[in-house]
């Protein structure tokens, strides 16, 4: 069950840190979708950090750590999100190659659940 939630959350953190990466930083109607967003997956990260505590992945722990900071940021950030906060953002999210560390955990956890069975890698179909 873990595992399903955590493969949501990490597709909707892709998600957004796509939205992030493309936003418009002159359209002042874009800070309020992301905000909104961030929000939500700033609750959902944190819940996904207690589940995943006691496997001990330090990928998984160090980038949900990273998402944690900058959803924070992103959903607590005085005033609007302006062009200045986007890229504030933008900056931060590239710094850290978050959204390259998500896609891997994305791929990553897609693979352990399969097709919902438990075989190794190299299985037959």
């Amino acid at each position: 069950m873990v595992v399903v939630v955590l493969s949501d959350h990490l597709d909707r953190s892709e998600r957004f840190l796509v939205e992030l990466k493309h936003a418009d930083l002159d359209n002042s109607g874009t800070g309020t979708p992301l905000r909104d967003e961030a929000r939500s997956l700033l609750a959902a990260n944190r819940l996904c950090q207690k589940k995943v505590a006691p496997a001990g992945d330090p990928a998984l722990t160090t980038a949900l750590d990273h998402l944690d900071r900058l959803l924070a940021e992103a959903a607590n950030s005085p005033g609007r999100l302006n062009g200045a906060a986007l890229a504030r953002l933008q900056d931060e999210m590239n710094g850290d190659g978050l959204l390259f560390e998500i896609r891997v955990l994305r791929s990553r956890n897609t693979e352990h659940i399969g097709t919902g069975n438990d075989r190794p890698n190299g299985g037959t179909i």
